[in-house]
This record gives structure tokens, C-alpha cells and sequence, in this order.
């Protein structure tokens, strides 16, 4: 769909240079119907878990990064917890995450090496204020979604992953770069390239800094993977 090629479009016009792949976790059923459907979303999540461990089992040095929108931050967050201990990704980002707020980020960041980014916008007051309110959040949980009101570290959560979470609420000089703080704002290509692909891009050089994860050398293989509520499209 167009929001996924204009965010792809967009982190390739900032200099992202990885492959990408986009996968539909909703088999083309988006919108509440995909919120709400928790069985189905679990095998989704499942899904994305396998297709983690193969990329790695395959290039163990491979950096993956996962961004992910809407509902679709649900399905990365319980991929990322179905992981085996030892198996991460370099970076997670989270836009207008339809989780709620007090979901417990705890084991889904033990399972990142870098920073968990999340996008939220008090003016995402339809889909994520009332929307979620009345039905639900992708949790079951009837309240503003953590992609308007942020997320809140839960009293049992693990301080030392919520460390890595970085949260970025809306600002308005973003409007220029077509993003007014609405659901798909930061789908937007401009954003995408002014905000998103810079952010990516340094967490790559960050790990590269950092030195090897495997005895196979330093890490230069990247790959984004994405989790939208949108159509499949893949680019090698």
C-alpha cells in the first residue's frame, strides 16, 4: 500500500542501504478486525519469530532491524518475546504503537541489542484516543494506546531494559516533513528520511563501533524488517 512505500521510499532517500522487507501480518484483512483478533495475531507474531532466527541462523552477523507500526508493534513486541535467549535484533522502533501504555516492554527488550525507539502523538486522538478506547488496544486493554500517551514502565518492569527505550513524543516542526501527529504521520517519506532513516542508520554505526557480537568479525550486514498493517512488499 502507499503509507509503505512512502516509508520505505523514505528510509532509502535518508541513505538506508539494507534490504527491506515489509510482511502482512494481517493477511489483507487490516484495520480493528486485525486489532482484535489475539489468536491470530499470536501465530502472526510467531511467524515473524521464525523468520528472525532463520536470517540469523543463516548469517549469524546479519543486523536486523525491525520497525513497526500500528497494531504491527504488538506483533514485533511478542515476536521479539518468542525468541530463544540468545537471538536479537540490533534496534526496534515502535510508531504509534497500538499496545497499551503499560504493557510490559520488559522481555521483548532483552531480546534488543541497541535502543527501542517510540513515536507518539497526542493528536492521534481517532484511531489511538477513541478507537482504542471503545474496542481495545492490540492487548485487550480499553484506553489511549501508548502510540498517543507514550508508554509507562509497569511496576514489575525491568529498569535495566527500559533503559534502552527511547521515547519521542510529536513535535510540531515535524508538520513540515508531512507529519501532523495523526496515525500515518510517521509513515510519511519525508519523515521517514529527515527522522527515521538517520536514527536507524546510527544505531547501525553504533553497533559496528561496538564490535563483534559472533567470532566471525565485526558486523556490516544489515536488514530492516517490517511489521505494518499494510500489503507485503519485499526489496533485496
Amino acid at each position: 500500500m502507499q503509507i509503505d512505500r512512502n516509508l520505505t521510499n523514505g528510509l532509502k532517500d535518508g541513505g538506508w542501504a539494507g534490504p527491506i522487507k515489509i510482511y502482512d501480518w494481517t493477511e489483507n484483512d487490516p484495520g480493528m478486525a486485525a486489532l482484535l483478533s489475539r489468536r491470530r495475531n499470536d501465530q502472526e507474531a510467531q511467524k515473524v519469530a521464525d523468520m528472525i532466527q532463520a536470517k540469523l541462523k543463516e548469517d549469524p552477523q546479519l543486523q536486523i532491524t525491525i520497525t513497526s507500526h500500528s497494531g504491527g508493534t504488538g506483533i514485533a513486541v511478542w515476536a521479539l518475546e518468542k525468541l530463544p535467549a540468545n537471538v536479537k535484533v540490533q534496534t526496534l522502533m515502535l510508531l504509534s504503537s497500538a499496545l497499551s501504555p503499560e504493557y510490559d516492554l520488559s522481555a521483548a527488550l532483552k531480546h534488543v541489542r541497541g535502543k527501542a525507539y517510540s513515536f507518539n502523538s497526542e493528536n492521534d486522538t481517532l484511531v489511538l484516543g477513541a478507537g482504542t478506547k471503545a474496542l481495545g488496544t492490540i492487548d485487550g486493554v480499553k484506553t489511549a494506546a501508548a502510540g498517543m500517551v507514550g508508554f509507562t514502565e509497569p511496576p514489575d518492569g525491568d529498569d535495566d531494559q527500559y533503559a534502552k527505550l527511547v521515547q519521542r513524543p510529536w513535535v510540531q516542526e515535524w508538520m513540515a516533513l508531512d507529519n501532523a501527529g495523526t496515525h500515518i504521520g510517521t509513515m510519511s517519506r519525508p519523515f521517514a528520511e529527515a527522522v527515521l532513516a538517520p536514527i536507524l542508520i546510527e544505531e547501525l554505526r553504533r553497533s559496528v563501533r561496538s564490535g563483534p557480537t559472533t567470532g566471525r568479525g565485526r558486523n556490516s550486514k544489515n536488514e530492516t524488517r517490517m511489521t505494518n498493517q499494510d500489503r507485503s512488499t519485499k526489496d533485496e
